[in-house]
């Protein structure tokens, strides 16, 4: 055993440097008989033939991407003209590239180093996490821009389709602006065809692209190729025929569309914000109390959590401080942290030292002071963090996080009885660590 043990980390990295190596070689085999090249990396322009990297290259259409540093593009076209596809393909081709492996463009292809290739798409609602289809688009979307830089490549596809026309458009707009001003590279493919004509507050406005097609825009074909300029025609009719519509619902399409063009109608959009004011009411984030000024959020929040009704006694600890030994851990915690600029962090946990560490070497000096109190259990701990970040942003204080405001899984009842979820967590969490304990005393040790 001792001969055999001693030559177990040099088996393991013999077989990672197996799988390295058959990787490598399947990667080049396919990307060479497919004929894809390997770029230079560096620089600060985008220029690329590219092609979609799952086709053969016999079948595949090229189109050559030029994007200047700091610039970006907007992409339109019909549908089914291969924009999601370009969008595809340029992100292949980035991330490929600045690994090092051979890409699907041909050769002299140039592509920035980028720190980060971004994807945004629309992928419908969550339900289970009470996120509608454009909530979704909304969250993805504001990760992008805290994270976005100069080295960034943006790949943004469809925004807004969640929600109606003039706020897609709006939202996509103001995208733009903010990704403009981060001097970020970007691709934003949609069919609001006229965001190209708003007049935005960027140093530059974005290159127009558009998919190509022959022929006239009412029976054109396409191309599938990048081309410079607008595209005004989404060809909606050939796609419904393409996918099966029958004729007179065709034709009625064709006989509404005719009468839109005619009127030069545009959705005013009063109906919907009707709706969205009476629908408010079952919106899970209550609105916001006008005229609230909160001068101390500590003294608030202490307040609030005092009319929870729980027994224990509400704890303020200073950045550094230890809590008391019986709650460091096996206490089930409501807690919150006190954030430089009055910016609260609410949070739960059946193990409050090791989670104010993590918090510690997360937030460093902006935490000012943390508020905790004791209660029954972990379940009435969940329902409890979610009714303060609602109660908070009622009355008009920032969290640094509200994903948890969102949910309705954990409801706001008072009756709430206690499952035993918790405890039996637990109990299969203790057989884990048992059984982990148990594999780590038959491993043979060397001497």
């Amino acid at each position: 055993c001792a001969v055999s043990s001693s030559q177990v980390p040099a088996l393991r990295s013999a077989v990672a440097a197996a799988e390295l190596l058959l990787t490598a070689h399947c990667h080049a085999s396919h990307a060479l008989r497919s004929g894809w090249s390997l770029p230079q990396i560096g620089g600060e322009r985008l220029d690329a033939s590219l092609a979609p990297y799952w086709m053969d290259p016999g079948d595949a259409v090229f189109s050559h991407v030029q994007l200047e540093s700091g610039r970006g593009a907007v992409a339109t076209g019909p549908n089914m003209s291969g924009k999601s596809t370009l969008m595809r393909a340029l992100g292949a081709c980035a991330l490929l590239a600045n690994c090092g492996f051979l890409c699907p463009c041909k050769p002299k292809a140039v592509v920035p180093h980028y720190s980060q290739v971004v994807w945004v798409s629309a992928e419908g609602d969550r339900p289970a996490e009470g996120i509608s289809a454009f909530g979704y688009e909304a969250m993805i979307s504001a990760t992008l821009l805290r994270r976005a830089t100069e080295g960034t490549l943006a790949l943004v596809d469809e925004f807004g389709r969640g929600t109606e026309p003039r706020a897609a458009k709006a939202a996509v707009c103001t995208l733009i602006e903010e990704l403009s001003g981060r001097k970020t590279q970007f691709v934003v493919a949609t069919h609001l065809h006229d965001v190209v004509d708003v007049k935005l507050r960027t140093g530059a406005q974005p290159v127009a692209w558009r998919m190509g097609i022959k022929g006239s825009s009412q029976f054109g074909n396409w191309t599938y190729q990048l081309e410079l300029g607008v595209c005004r025609d989404s060809l909606a009719a050939q796609t419904l025929s393409h996918f099966g519509w029958p004729k007179i619902a065709l034709d009625r399409f064709h006989a509404l569309l005719e009468v839109e063009e005619q009127e030069g109608r545009k959705t005013d959009g009063s109906n919907d914000h009707t709706l969205a004011l009476n629908d408010a009411k079952e919106s899970p984030i209550e609105p916001m109390d006008e005229g609230l000024e909160v001068a101390d959020p500590g003294e608030a929040v202490m307040e609030m959590m005092s009319s929870f009704g729980a027994a224990s006694e509400i704890l303020r600890l200073k950045p550094r401080d230890v809590p008391p030994a019986p709650l460091c851990a096996g206490a089930s915690i409501l807690y919150t942290l006190i954030l430089r600029g009055q910016i609260l962090y609410i949070g739960q946990s059946d193990n409050l030292q090791q989670r104010l560490q993590q918090h510690r070497q997360r937030f460093g000096e902006r935490l000012e002071a943390v508020l905790m109190m004791p209660v029954e259990n972990t379940s009435t701990a969940r329902r409890l963090e979610t009714q303060l970040q609602r109660d908070c942003q009622r009355r008009g204080m920032t969290l640094e996080s509200n994903a948890d405001a969102l949910h309705r899984n954990f409801p706001i009842k008072d009756d709430m009885k206690a499952s035993g979820a918790p405890a039996e967590l637990r109990r299969m969490a203790q057989e884990l660590m048992e059984m982990a304990e148990q594999l780590e005393a038959m491993e043979p040790r060397d001497g």
